[in-house]
């Protein structure tokens, strides 16, 4: 007998379409940045299985496990007058900017080297804002919002 192999394709939530014959199958499934899954399904006539199949993440060092997950926390949040931001691993951290809820910039700080920095509320409207961390090369490395009291 001629062994044959196909590909399967599911939507997000799994779901595959027709009828497959009894027998055993090998479903392979890969996504980028996790490593390739394998499992075998026995199929009978008639039989409707369910898979729940967990990836995780590849890992490329143990040194992932020593540290803390990269985070930006601010205390208090919301806040009156100030507040103070910690840069939790982020250490190519150079520069953040906070803006208002209509994504306008409202105020820049120069962050490189800081593990934490404070927002003074000075003359800014109670509302919502978001703060939003750049790295070195410009890119977005992390954002949180952030709440003005009254």
């Amino acid at each position: 007998m001629d062994e044959t192999q196909e590909f399967f394709t599911s939507d997000m939530q799994g779901e595959f379409k027709g009828g497959y014959l009894p027998g055993t199958y090998n479903l392979q499934v890969f996504a980028n940045g996790y490593p390739v899954k394998t499992v075998s399904i026995t199929l009978a006539e008639g039989s409707q299985e369910q898979l729940v199949i967990e990836l995780a993440p590849e890992v490329n060092s143990t040194e992932d496990f020593d540290q803390e997950a990269p985070s930006i926390e601010l205390a208090p949040n919301p806040f009156g007058e100030h507040t103070t931001v910690r840069l939790k691993n982020k250490l190519q951290a150079h520069l953040a900017v906070l803006l208002n809820a209509g994504g306008q910039e409202v105020e820049r700080y120069t962050v490189q080297g800081l593990s934490a920095f404070d927002i003074e509320r000075r003359s800014k409207a109670a509302g919502l804002y978001w703060l939003v961390v750049y790295g070195e090369d410009g890119k977005v490395i992390g954002s949180e919002q952030v709440v003005i009291g009254k």
